[in-house]
């Protein structure tokens, strides 16, 4: 009886063919591609499809963070807890509702006691049954699980590069990226850094800067042979420890 009691399906839910897509992706370069969001929002349009719903509403389409809910994930929860026409929310697996268990269980909760349950396509389930939220959650949980352990070795991989020298950040103005072998130019993080012509210029800002030159005449001269910057940048320059052959991070203890 007890087992009975708990699977049973929430008298509350909305008994409508309504419903709303969600689509996501982490970041702004899965964004530019946009291969993940298309797919999930082909997966989504073809599960309303089989199971004869009506879509009424795209939400996401972009990248939104994993661990806090962004403009877009709350205004569909907001438009569904208000249109009380809206049936379900449909997204291709439950790692693209939200990446951050403990937010989305709670979320999936409340959007079970307003009657609205979540459905992953891939996962083939909805979270309309105690169990089945359950079940959501230990997927959720897995996933945030998952994210944290890619996130440990990145920020591994990239503090032992740092304690290597190996920079791999984003340049300073000033230099570029080569190929240690063809000595070509390249984007490759495995090559070495070295002063393209913006670099040259710059070294003469040092060297004017040593000479006693105010910094108004030094962005005056570097102008002259077709650097123009601002004075924040010039700023910067001189006061950032790359052009000095060091590496700064907060990776690294110093």
């Amino acid at each position: 009886m007890y087992s009975k009691k708990i699977n049973k399906m929430n008298s509350n839910i909305r008994k409508t063919k309504k419903c709303v897509i969600w689509t996501r992706v982490s970041t702004a370069k899965q964004e530019k591609n946009g291969g993940s969001l298309d797919y999930q929002r082909q997966l989504c349009e073809q599960y309303a499809r089989e199971q004869n719903l009506q879509i009424v509403g795209y939400y996401g389409g972009t990248h939104e963070s994993a661990k806090v809910p962004g403009a877009l994930f709350k205004e569909m929860i907001k438009s569904v807890k208000k249109d009380l026409s809206v049936g379900k929310i449909i997204c291709s697996e439950f790692d693209r509702f939200s990446r951050d268990a403990s937010q989305a269980i709670g979320i999936i909760r409340e959007l079970y006691d307003l009657g609205v349950p979540v459905c992953s396509v891939k996962q083939g389930f909805q979270t309309d049954t105690k169990d089945n939220i359950m079940i959501a959650s230990s997927l959720l949980l897995m996933a945030t699980w998952d994210n944290d352990k890619r996130a440990d070795k990145f920020y591994s991989g990239r503090k032992h590069c740092y304690e290597s020298g190996a920079y791999t950040g984003v340049l300073p103005i000033g230099y570029t990226r080569k190929d240690p072998k063809t000595g070509l130019q390249t984007k490759s993080l495995n090559s070495y850094c070295f002063l393209d012509e913006n670099g040259k210029k710059i070294k003469c800002a040092f060297r004017w800067k040593l000479q006693g030159y105010l910094n108004s005449q030094i962005l005056d001269m570097l102008s002259k042979i077709g650097l123009n910057i601002t004075k924040q940048t010039l700023n910067h320059i001189f006061n950032n420890p790359f052009y000095s052959g060091k590496i700064k991070s907060k990776m690294l203890d110093e």
